[in-house]
């Protein structure tokens, strides 16, 4: 609020000086710059921030003045403590991109309002006749005033809307850290996933409507309603003792998994009882703990395994212990010294012909998909699916061993010390119907260097002479990635290898370093 004070203070001292602002003939609002704007924006989840993009004074800049500034006219208190500011495009070497129009600088003079960095509204003059830029901005008040009350009706129809439901009760000298950091972890982690966060500031007249109604006790404080896969909400409080880095992070990541959340009681009973009723699927739980550094790449690895195996029905059920909040699960069913080894796996599945339940740890921080299934395969477990038929997981293909005609010293016969590539054979009929000649548009190749070279039947024995010494210090390396369709790890692989592929094309124009194709 300090802030704001001194803005109403010295625009104040702009009216003063120039009563209905007719003396000020370049511009009618004060000027800014580019990191103040920066700074302000960043807390328009409280106090929303107007800019001005301008090239001169004008007669659109002279009457949104007289609107801001006139305090004797009632209709304009709504917006009327809003921050306005200005910024000169012609003073302004690169435009940043929140103030830019369709990713190119204005050619008028606009009025552009954010209600948070990411809610922008435009007031074009182009567009509205004058006496409709008074009736704008009271809308547009009215819609401010709708988000920063809040209401239950509100936070109910978001949770019905969206999977995850972030409510925020930050204090009135905490809301912009508070603020900030739940929005900057959100954009960080929720790229596919909806998410909505409702902020219900201090001086909403429904607060205490809202903190009866979801049992909040103490601000400043973070409601989560999470709508799961069965439609059922799940909803979680957390304190300022528990809005840590750290903490939030790892049990959102951790909410993301399609993984079952055990305590002591349900681990018991779900995971080392066999059941007579019915027959007992094998469980895979990862142990994690948000004081860990390698958490958060574990859970991540994590649900992309779980929901390639269910996507493909395997009858293996995930589940996850946090052992921050569930210690006695590892100390009481877990083999001693497992806490020294978070996070990792235990896999659990029935000893044939008895009633017990035999674990066995996984140690792996990066439990991706096709290490999981390695993993399985050495603990002795064969995936099924629900019609108990065995589930082969081959992301790079079939293991069929084809020996190319070409290979070999003459071109006609496979040598023994010639290499001995794995196809698919829908691949390989594939690779063997290309074409001789294919344009570098039909490859796929960016001429900018920035795709990656596609090599095709033609191109194979070419690639093949240019991966040997052409120097007595030089040598000339060739990285191959085989890729075929459908793969779901190949297309998630798919941007590391363009990264690869970048950077070494980029260090080969001044080193001679490999190159990558595909």
């Amino acid at each position: 609020m300090k802030n704001v004070i001194v803005v109403t203070f010295a625009l104040s001292i702009l009216v003063a000086l120039a009563p209905g602002l007719g003396s000020l003939k370049a511009s009618y609002v004060a000027e800014t710059d580019i990191r103040a704007l920066q700074e302000d924006l960043a807390d328009s989840h409280h106090t929303p921030l107007c800019v001005l993009v301008r090239r001169t004074g004008s007669k659109f800049e002279k009457r949104i003045a007289e609107l801001w500034y006139d305090s004797s006219r009632p209709d304009t208190r709504d917006f009327a403590s809003w921050r306005l500011a200005a910024l000169n495009v012609t003073k302004v070497k690169h435009l940043p991109g929140y103030l830019l129009v369709n990713s190119e600088a204005p050619k008028s003079p606009f009025l552009r309002c954010f209600l948070g960095p990411t809610l922008q509204h435009d007031l074009m003059p182009t567009q509205l006749k004058p006496k409709q830029w008074l009736q704008w901005l009271n809308q547009l008040a009215s819609q401010y005033r709708h988000q920063v009350q809040g209401s239950v009706e509100m936070i109910e129809t978001s949770a019905r809307q969206h999977r995850f439901t972030l409510v925020v009760f930050p204090t009135s000298h905490q809301h912009h850290q508070l603020e900030q950091a739940v929005f900057k972890l959100v954009g960080a982690l929720f790229k596919e996933t909806t998410i909505k966060v409702v902020v219900i500031h201090p001086t909403s007249v429904n607060l205490r409507e809202i903190r009866e109604e979801y049992h909040v006790t103490s601000v400043p404080s973070v409601l989560l309603i999470e709508k799961d896969r069965t439609s059922e909400r799940k909803v979680s409080l957390y304190s300022i003792h528990d809005v840590t880095v750290n903490k939030f992070e790892t049990d959102l990541r951790a909410r993301l998994v399609p993984a079952h959340q055990f305590n002591m009681t349900d681990f018991q009973a779900d995971v080392l009882t066999v059941k007579t009723s019915e027959r007992y699927r094998p469980y895979l739980i990862g142990f994690y703990a948000h004081w860990e550094k390698d958490t958060a790449v574990f859970l991540t690895f994590l649900r992309l395994a779980a929901e390639e195996f269910l996507s493909m029905g395997a009858s293996l059920r995930f589940g996850l212990v946090d052992a921050a909040r569930n210690p006695s699960v590892i100390s009481q069913f877990m083999s001693p010294g497992c806490l020294q080894h978070l996070p990792f796996l235990a896999l659990f599945q029935r000893v044939d012909g008895t009633s017990s339940v035999n674990q066995t740890e996984l140690l792996l921080l990066r439990p991706s998909p096709f290490t999981v299934y390695s993993a399985l395969l050495e603990a002795g477990l064969t995936l099924t699916n629900m019609e108990h038929q065995p589930i082969r997981y081959q992301p790079y293909g079939h293991n069929t061993q084809v020996c190319l005609a070409r290979e070999g010293p003459t071109g006609d016969t496979c040598a023994a010390n010639s290499s001995v590539w794995l196809y698919p054979p829908d691949f390989l009929s594939t690779f063997l119907n290309y074409p001789d000649t294919v344009s570098a548009a039909d490859r796929g190749e960016d001429q900018a260097g920035v795709g990656i070279p596609v090599v095709l039947g033609a191109d194979w024995d070419t690639t093949q002479s240019h991966s040997n010494s052409d120097s007595q210090w030089i040598i000339t390396v060739r990285v191959m990635v085989f890729i075929q369709e459908p793969c779901r790890s190949c297309e998630q692989n798919l941007p590391v290898f363009q990264q690869v592929y970048q950077q070494l094309h980029a260090n080969g124009k001044t080193q001679r370093m490999p190159q990558a194709t595909v």
